[in-house]
């Protein structure tokens, strides 16, 4: 079994029968999951574990609808790439508060699923809480 999408949505309707597989069943899922996320070839040495892993992890492709999937107008190398050269433009501060380190998003200005682009006059390094909070709103909203 292996994933061409690197994308997996775990299915938490199924966690009350996985309670009952054994430690070792257990691992062994946890690893599947793991390299499953990561497109490599996933075994199983029994179809206990198989089974559950099949329930466990669906396509993002055949769960669109139940799953928000990150769109970039770039690709994932780009918006690696982008994504460093903004922090080090910003010392790697939070433009909105000020907070300098911890844990750091990039964030779009103006949102990117209003029309803003990935491009670095758009973006702006933030902290995680003023991130989360500013959310898809633009600015003015966000500072009402």
């Amino acid at each position: 079994m292996k994933n061409q999408n690197k994308g997996i949505f775990i299915n938490s309707d199924v966690f009350e029968p996985i309670k009952n597989l054994s430690l070792g069943q257990k691992g062994e899922l946890l690893d599947a999951i793991f390299k499953y996320h990561l497109g490599e070839e996933v075994k199983f040495s029994d179809k206990i574990t198989e089974m559950a892993f099949s329930f466990m992890c669906i396509d993002f492709d055949r769960e669109k609808s139940r799953i928000h999937e990150r769109k970039l107008d770039i690709s994932q190398a780009e918006w690696a790439s982008l994504r460093s050269s903004v922090f080090e433009r910003d010392e790697y501060t939070c433009q909105y508060c000020g907070k300098k380190g911890g844990r750091l998003e990039c964030d779009h200005v103006h949102p990117f699923s209003l029309g803003g682009h990935s491009v670095p006059e758009n973006l702006v390094t933030a902290c995680i809480s003023c991130n989360r909070s500013k959310g898809a709103k633009l600015l003015s909203e966000w500072r009402q």
